[in-house]
């Protein structure tokens, strides 16, 4: 029996949830790809950047304030203090919020029409505000369940709130039928604000019931300088890197237009690859954001407990299966690409990019990973700096190449980015822990196995295919196959998957058992 109070258990019920979103979620840009077609999802795309900006600002940082407060307060003085934490953290949001308001609503011409390009998105700006504020306040409180190891409640909020934006959407987009971009833009915001709306009202109600306030003497002290010190340089970081991510995404189609490209064509190019193809490989997220989202706050909470043996530990075995999980869906997933882009999209050009972003996938995983240990440990600035780094460079690479090679020139700058980022984090995360660095283990031995899951995979397609003529006949058998095989693989190395994520929950907690030197660096 599995306790609930377990990584494992947390991991696999966000796992569960998370699959359902993806599914969801695929539901859902196959609903917008289809009926905004690809200029509207280009101008769509277009307004994330700024969307980004504004939710660094506001909220990013302060999420990951609380869910590793949550868990230390949670701790050391139950209920009482993950109540008080939430509460402060909500005047801190609308006072960030106060000041986005005031700035998008005067400057919304400017932001439209300057900053992304665009004036056609200048409605779907207007209409981010109303979504940031219920989206700060649903943030919140799901940091704070997480914090405290309730995954039960944001799991369902999500799903709920998922379910309420592909319907909003859908019936705005049908009711409208409008083929104006902008217009389009606005309606699938709109529909966005009817399910943040939705989410924020359930987890309020959640929380009322689930944390509750207890009577109490002791105080909670430093709460806001607590609050600030791990926010603050996280969401200063955080303007910074989403800043310079928007500045990427906005200049793409204009480095493009300079290749000859039209406007429309190169905003077509943009949608697909970032609507499309992107979100397609991004689908073993839902492990790593769930083992991120899990780990991260039991990190805290052994380290405010001195429980050192249980972090390193824990942080090992995170590194380890992250490949485990990750290397074998991409290598899978790569010579299936023409088919999964052909059914769920009607549009094969959206597996044209799909080898290079595949590999520069995988960093991005481990760039994920190693950010929340980073965080988990108290070295959010050092993580802050190398997401700067590589975004940086990622800028860079973008102006130079795209103008020269197209959107081939991006994919060369997107796998510097992740290769920095992902590399600086590990060092960082080696040094501060003291990690001995087993190479074949977490990374040559997964690495193997995956391609020789995949060399099989695409020779069974390829053979289906030609069979059979069916490609969704092609395709469920091949991820099927490709499964098997993978999990024979590691039968042979003696490993199981589902029981190796268990041991991530230790049988007996061992007080100071650390073998390194953990904090000496």
């Amino acid at each position: 029996m599995i306790s609930k109070k377990a990584v494992f258990y947390s991991a696999m019920v966000l796992t569960f949830s998370n699959t359902l979103l993806q599914i969801l979620g695929f539901i859902y840009r196959i609903i917008i790809s289809r009926m905004a077609g690809a200029e509207g999802m280009g101008v769509y795309q277009l307004i994330f950047p700024y969307y980004n900006i504004i939710m660094g600002i506001a909220v990013s940082g302060l999420t990951t304030a609380i869910s590793r407060l949550s868990a230390e307060k949670h701790a050391l003085l139950g209920d009482n203090g993950v109540r008080r934490l939430v509460f402060l953290s909500m005047k801190v949001f609308l006072a960030f919020y106060l000041c986005i308001f005031v700035f998008t609503y005067t400057c919304s011409d400017w932001i439209a029409g300057d900053l992304l390009g665009d004036i056609r998105t200048k409605w779907g700006v207007l209409l981010l505000l109303p979504c940031l504020f219920f989206t700060g306040f649903e943030n919140i409180f799901k940091a704070s369940f997480y914090g405290t190891n309730r995954v039960i409640p944001p799991s369902v909020s999500e799903l709920l709130e998922q379910t309420v934006r592909i319907i909003a959407v859908a019936l705005f987009l049908y009711a409208v039928s409008s083929q104006d971009p902008s217009v389009t833009t606005a309606l699938i915001v709109a529909g966005m604000i009817v399910s943040e709306l939705f989410s924020s009202g359930i987890l309020t109600f959640f929380f009322q019931k689930y944390i509750k306030k207890q009577p109490s003497s002791q105080k909670v002290k430093g709460l806001l300088r607590d609050i600030f010190s791990i926010a603050v340089p996280l969401s200063a970081g955080g303007l910074i890197i989403n800043f310079l991510s928007s500045v990427n995404k906005i200049i793409i189609p204009q480095r493009l237009m300079l290749l000859g490209l039209g406007q429309k064509e190169a905003l077509e190019s943009f949608g697909i690859l970032f609507g499309m193809t992107l979100p397609l490989l991004m689908m073993p997220s839902v492990f790593i954001a769930s083992l991120s989202t899990t780990i991260m706050p039991r990190i805290s909470k052994s380290l405010a407990l001195r429980n050192y043996g249980d972090v390193q530990r824990k942080i090992t075995k995170t590194i380890h299966v992250t490949s485990l999980l990750v290397m074998p869906i991409i290598a899978i997933m790569i010579p299936l690409g023409d088919t999964l882009c052909g059914l769920l999209y009607r549009q094969p050009l959206a597996a044209r990019h799909i080898v290079p972003l595949g590999i520069s996938v995988i960093f991005m995983f481990y760039e994920m990973i190693s950010m929340s240990i980073l965080n988990g440990v108290g070295l959010q600035r050092r993580g802050t700096v190398n997401m700067v780094a590589g975004s940086i460079a990622e800028l860079i690479l973008t102006y130079v190449l795209v103008a020269r090679y197209g959107m081939n020139g991006y994919m060369v700058a997107f796998f510097a980015s992740t290769v920095i980022t992902a590399f600086l984090s590990m060092r960082d995360l080696v040094k501060k822990v003291s990690l001995r660095i087993e190479f074949r283990l977490w990374f040559l031995h997964p690495l193997l196995s995956s391609l020789v899951t995949g060399l099989f995979v695409n020779a069974a397609h390829e053979y289906i295919l030609r069979r059979y003529m069916d490609p969704y006949t092609a395709l469920i058998c091949s991820l099927l196959f490709g499964f098997v095989i993978y999990a024979s693989i590691l039968k042979l190395q003696g490993i199981n998957i589902l029981r190796y994520l268990r041991t991530l929950v230790p049988i007996k907690e061992r007080q100071n058992s650390f073998l390194y030197t953990f904090g000496r660096k």
